[in-house]
C-alpha cells in the first residue's frame, strides 16, 4: 500500500510543513501569514480499504467542504505483506516557514546615500516580513560601523551602535567591503563567516543593493552559491535594488541582478528612483511570499519497511494544468532546466525529496499548489 505524504497551499505555496501522520484526520482550511492562505488538504482516512475517507484502494478522497480534487497516485499492485503498513494521511501545518536573509550592500563612494537609506529602511524591513508570519534572519554584508559604513538599531540591530549591531542569531553583521562589482563575490567569500547562523529548514533569500552591475555572470553565481550548500540552497531566490536604466545616480544598469532575480523568482527595484521606502514594501511582500520550501520529507509508517526506490511525487502547480506526474532523477547535477523533477537527499539513505531548481521556481509561481508523495512498503 501506500503512504501519502499531501501537502496543499495556496498564494504562492505552502510553507515547509510540521508533519504528523494520522490515521484518522478532519479536513479543513487554515489561514496562514499574510499574502498566501495555505490549506490542509488531508482528507478523511483510515487505516483499511473501504473505511470512510478512502476509496478500496486505499485512495484519500476529496474534501467535499473544499472541492478540491484529490491528488492520486498509480499504487500498483499490493506489494508482500499485504496490511504491515496502513494507509495514512500526513498533513501540513500551515505556518510561517523560517528565512534566511542575506543582504549584500555597496559601500562604495558613489553609494554612501543609499547605504543610508538601507540603514533607515531595514528595520521597518524585517518587522514588515516578521509581523507577516516569517520566522526570519538577517545576514548583512557591508561595511560595518564607522565612517561610510552601516550601523542597524534595535529591534533588529543589537544596540551597540556606533561600535557593535550584532544580535546573533536573528541578526549578523559581516564587517566587510563591498565594492560596485563584486557583491556576488563577497556572498560567496564571506560565507564561513555566516554560515552558524543560517538554518538546513529556512529557505535563502538573497537582497542586492548597489548603483553598478556585477562582473561575475549569473550562472557562475548560481553554480557558486548552490555549492556552497547544495541541499538548503536549491531554490534560493534573489532580490535586488539596482540601477534598472541610465540615470544620474546609476554607475551601470544593474543587469545581472535582474536577471537572476527573473530566473529565481525575485522581485527588483529600481535604485533611479531614490525613494526607498516603497520598494522595501515591496521586498517585503516579496520575501513573505518566496518563502517556499523545495524539500519535503519522506512519508514513514510505523508499519512495515519502506521501498524508497518506489517513490512517487506528484504535483498540482496551480496553474490550471491539472495533477502532474514528477519524475525523479538521480542527482542536482541531472536536473534539466527544461523539465520538472526531483532527487532524494541522500541517495543510499534518502529521508526527503528535494525538487529541481526550475520545478522549485513553478512550486513558488502557483496561486494554489499541492505536493503529494507516495511510497509503497516493502516485503514484511
Amino acid at each position: 500500500m501506500w503512504l501519502f505524504a499531501a501537502v496543499g497551499c495556496g498564494g504562492a505555496t505552502v510553507p515547509e510543513p510540521e508533519q504528523s501522520e494520522t490515521t484518522q484526520s478532519e479536513p479543513g482550511t487554515s489561514t496562514g501569514p499574510v499574502g498566501r492562505t495555505p490549506t490542509s488538504t488531508g482528507p478523511e482516512s483510515s487505516s483499511g480499504p473501504g473505511d470512510p475517507g478512502t476509496t478500496s484502494t486505499g485512495t484519500p478522497v476529496a474534501d467535499e467542504d473544499s472541492g478540491d480534487p484529490p491528488i492520486k497516485l498509480d499504487v500498483g499492485g499490493m506489494p508482500d505483506g499485504g496490511g504491515a503498513c496502513p494507509v495514512i494521511s500526513v498533513e501540513s501545518e500551515p505556518m510561517a516557514v523560517p528565512s534566511d536573509i542575506i543582504i549584500a550592500v555597496d559601500t562604495s563612494g558613489s553609494m554612501n546615500q543609499e547605504a543610508q537609506d538601507v540603514q533607515n529602511n531595514l528595520n521597518m524591513f524585517s518587522q514588515q516580513i516578521v509581523d507577516a508570519g516569517v520566522d526570519a534572519r538577517v545576514v548583512l554584508i557591508s561595511e560595518g560601523p564607522g565612517v561610510g559604513g552601516i550601523c542597524i538599531e534595535p529591534p533588529l540591530g543589537g544596540g551597540g551602535c556606533p561600535v557593535t549591531d550584532d544580535n546573533v542569531p536573528l541578526f549578523l553583521h559581516v564587517d566587510t567591503y563591498v565594492g560596485s562589482t563584486n557583491a556576488y563575490d563577497q556572498i560567496i567569500n564571506t560565507y564561513p563567516q555566516y554560515q552558524m547562523v543560517l538554518r538546513p529548514d529556512a529557505v535563502k533569500q538573497l537582497l542586492i543593493v548597489t548603483d553598478d552591475n556585477s562582473w561575475m555572470s549569473p550562472q557562475q553565481f548560481d553554480m557558486g552559491f548552490v555549492a556552497l550548500d547544495p541541499i538548503t540552497h536549491i531554490g534560493y531566490t534573489q532580490h535586488g535594488i539596482v540601477s534598472m536604466q541610465n540615470c544620474p545616480a546609476a554607475a551601470q544598469v544593474g543587469q545581472a541582478y535582474m536577471d537572476l532575480a527573473m530566473s529565481t523568482g525575485g522581485t527588483v527595484g529600481d535604485l533611479c528612483l531614490q525613494d526607498f521606502q516603497p520598494v522595501f514594501d515591496e521586498l517585503a511582500t516579496a520575501v513573505v511570499d518566496n518563502a517556499v520550501p523545495c524539500t519535503y520529507d519522506l512519508p514513514t509508517s510505523g508499519g512495515g519497511p519502506q521501498d524508497p526506490s518506489t517513490a512517487e511525487v506528484d504535483v498540482d502547480f496551480g496553474d490550471g494544468m491539472g495533477v502532474e506526474a514528477v519524475e525523479r532523477v538521480e542527482t542536482l547535477e541531472d536536473c534539466d532546466p527544461e523539465v520538472d523533477g526531483w532527487f532524494f537527499d541522500d541517495v543510499d539513505d534518502p529521508t526527503k525529496i528535494i525538487f529541481c531548481p526550475q520545478t522549485c521556481l513553478r512550486l513558488k509561481q502557483g496561486e494554489s499548489v499541492t505536493v503529494a508523495v507516495g511510497i509503497s512498503c516493502g516485503s514484511a
